[in-house]
């Protein structure tokens, strides 16, 4: 089904950000595909977050050997035994919470067996709240579109990546009316077919 005309995608940052978005929830959500995504000025500008910020999180993500998938759940996609808990981001953002919570000097491991990381200060707490509060939206829209929907239905997953992802501000408002009138023209022509709510697509 198409969204939007992607040969504005570099004209649009709001409309690559979309895309990419899309693209992440349906991948492995590997190293390079996260950081990307949420290097896009959209993004970084609804997270709070800056290129010194992105290049702490890339150390973490080093230092915690993240390799891909959101949880051992999510990687069941591609056979791995919920057994292995180690390289995917919920393993390292409990690692991180716990370095906030427990210095890794003071203890080896934690409650529940996770062990602190020992690079994170409580100077690093409101940045990792709001990349915990990302990688909670990528996982909810993993959730909703690993499945098949009806056109309305998918009309208002594509609404929520706006409402999630994106800011308030009227410049957003502005690169996204592109993308909320091709979802109005997307439910309208379903309509006229009376296919809105019959039909389902992957």
């Amino acid at each position: 089904v198409s969204i939007a005309d992607r040969s504005l995608s570099g004209e649009n940052p709001y409309l690559d950000a979309f895309w990419a978005l899309i693209a992440l929830a349906g991948s492995r959500c590997g190293v390079a595909e996260m950081l990307s995504t949420l290097a896009a000025p959209p993004l970084q500008r609804r997270f709070d977050i800056d290129e010194d910020l992105l290049a702490r999180l890339s150390d973490w993500v080093d230092s915690l050997n993240v390799r891909f998938g959101l949880d051992t759940e999510h990687r069941r996609k591609w056979n791995l035994p919920e057994s292995i808990t180690a390289g995917t981001w919920d393993s390292a953002l409990d690692r991180l919470f716990m370095g906030l919570a427990v210095p890794a000097e003071d203890i080896f491991e934690g409650p529940g067996g996770v062990a602190p990381h020992d690079d994170i200060s409580v100077t690093d707490a409101p940045m990792l709240a709001l990349v915990g509060d990302f990688l909670a939206l990528v996982r909810q829209l993993v959730d909703r579109i690993d499945s098949v929907h009806t056109v309305r239905e998918w009309a208002d997953i594509f609404t929520s990546i706006l409402d999630d992802f994106f800011d308030e501000s009227e410049n957003s408002e502005i690169h996204c009316r592109v993308l909320v009138d091709a979802i109005d023209r997307l439910v309208a022509a379903a309509d006229r077919a009376h296919a809105a709510d019959q039909d389902t697509f992957a």
